[in-house]
């Protein structure tokens, strides 16, 4: 934003958001857990809402993050190969 009074406010604001206690203070006002791994999360469990950081860990993360992604390049590649031997539309290729 061109002219702001004070430029650096934002970013002052979104470094404590961001930070230990934002997260803190934001999870607890929204009911939402934190990905930050020194915020305590397990009060959570009460709502029966755990915290993805509490329930998963980072490589299974990993493992599923592109799960849905990797389907729908599967079917869009079976669709694509059935069209063609179909001689039904002529396709673009896959990526």
């Amino acid at each position: 934003m061109a002219n702001t009074p004070h430029p650096n406010a934002a970013k002052v604001y979104i470094n404590w958001l961001l930070g230990k206690e934002g997260q803190e203070l934001y999870g607890r006002a929204l009911t939402q857990g934190s990905r930050r791994l020194d915020v305590d999360t397990k009060w959570l469990a009460r709502f029966n809402t755990p915290a993805a950081k509490d329930t998963i860990t980072p490589e299974e993360f990993e493992k599923i993050r592109f799960y849905g992604e990797d389907v729908i390049n599967q079917l869009a590649r079976t669709r694509r190969r059935v069209c063609a031997e179909n001689s039904q539309v002529t396709l673009t290729p896959d990526r």
